[in-house]
């Protein structure tokens, strides 16, 4: 063995780190939640060093991208935990504010206590049919419409559709903004990867900020973070968050969570002829707690499928952590990144209705484990409806083939009477 890995075993011997996460804290000298790569290099030496002497060596280069620290730039504890795994260390989880029994500690994608809820035995999108939850999220798209001053730039306009003309073009033809939103369907997400990854980095969220009383984590309200029969925890502000996109992207999404090198692909605003634009806050993954943002990048579904004409948009489980607030424009995004991942923040709540009078604000995070894709609701948009009284559904529910459904036939008659 080399004398810097010697010398790490030492180390590690002698503060007596006996658990992941106390590996992981120990290389984590700024207690901000991630390891840099040369952060890293030290705990990949400390933990070959607790490895039987036989074992292979691994290069830096292998296990650096075996942890997927090149997405972005960064390690977290679920991507350090699912490469100790890997490794074959031996050790513990530890962490210390855990919500589920100890025997249920866990490396990488071993299974934690699931939501309230779910299907026994079915997996992925499962249509959802209970009367008292599909009423919930309709009442979430009602309370979270915005009425007034709800229309920005980004819906596009009216003759040419999104990026595809001048802003002096967009202003004088704006899309018209629905005036309501009826629920078709809803599915939840039955994944257990995602899931269990997501509760991990939840975890370790509490753990660090417990350790650091001298940082107050203020809570956050948000308008969409509704219980839906299982809570949201406050003490890291875990919200539910809509994103907007199109339903084959929401698909996507649910089965393999979200996918940071498409971002600034989608939706965003580009400059003309541009393929990809630069989000507000950077190269991250965007949620709103409006229906009426999120409906900005529901894409509508195309003719010639069973869908045609209706939208999707996920409701996600996020945890804000402690939120960096921005009020304001001209910002630079690559300090935001600093502020998560070298500094003390979690995420980015962007305000610019608080000082600039813009009409929504905005959450971004940065990493994929720090949200679950709990449920993919398929919408219509209307014009005429007053969202304050449910009214009939101005077309059929319908069937999809795809995804597997649970409970095929599901009627919303109960909600939406026939006039």
């Amino acid at each position: 063995r080399t004398p810097s890995s010697q010398g790490s075993a030492e180390t590690l011997k002698s503060c007596e780190l006996s658990s992941v996460w106390d590996v992981f804290c120990h290389c984590d000298v700024n207690a901000t939640g991630h390891l840099s790569k040369v952060e890293f290099t030290e705990a990949l030496q400390a933990c070959q060093s607790l490895l039987p002497a036989d074992t292979e060596t691994l290069c830096l280069e292998d296990a650096w991208r075996i942890s997927d620290g090149a997405r972005t730039g960064f390690v977290n504890f679920p991507q350090f935990c699912t490469w100790a795994e890997k490794l074959g260390l031996g050790l513990p989880l530890g962490l210390k504010q855990v919500e589920w029994p100890s025997e249920l500690e866990f490396f990488g994608n071993a299974s934690v206590p699931q939501p309230i809820g779910w299907a026994p035995g079915a997996e992925g999108l499962v249509q959802v049919g209970d009367p008292n939850l599909l009423l919930a999220l309709q009442r979430l798209l009602d309370l979270t419409h915005k009425t007034s001053d709800n229309w920005t730039r980004d819906r596009g306009c009216s003759l040419h559709g999104v990026n595809a003309c001048a802003d002096s073009c967009i202003f004088r033809n704006r899309v018209d903004v629905p005036t309501g939103y009826m629920l078709v369907a809803a599915y939840r997400n039955q994944n257990a990867e995602l899931w269990n990854r997501y509760c991990l980095f939840k975890q370790t969220v509490l753990e660090r900020h417990a350790g650091q009383p001298e940082q107050e984590l203020k809570h956050v309200p948000v308008a969409s973070s509704h219980d839906l029969r299982d809570p949201v925890d406050p003490r890291c502000n875990e919200w539910r968050l809509f994103h907007g996109s199109s339903m084959q992207a929401c698909r996507q999404i649910c089965e393999s969570n979200f996918e940071l090198s498409l971002s600034g692909a989608g939706a965003t605003w580009k400059k003309p002829g541009d393929e990809r634009g630069v989000p507000l806050y950077g190269h991250g993954i965007y949620f709103g707690e409006r229906i009426t943002k999120a409906d900005e990048y529901a894409s509508v579904v195309p003719p010639g499928s069973p869908e045609e004409g209706l939208h999707c948009a996920l409701v996600s489980r996020v945890v804000g952590g402690r939120c960096l607030t921005v009020t304001e424009s001209g910002l630079e995004v690559d300090e935001l990144r600093r502020e998560v991942f070298q500094g003390p923040h979690d995420a980015i709540l962007g305000d610019r209705s608080t000082a600039l009078g813009k009409p929504y604000r905005e959450v971004v995070v940065y990493e994929q484990d720090q949200c679950y894709p709990e449920y993919m609701l398929v919408y219509e948009g209307s014009t005429v409806r007053d969202c304050s009284v449910p009214q009939a559904a101005s077309r059929p529910l319908v069937e999809f083939d795809e995804p597997p459904l649970a409970s095929p036939g599901l009627s919303l008659s109960w909600y939406f009477p026939s006039v």
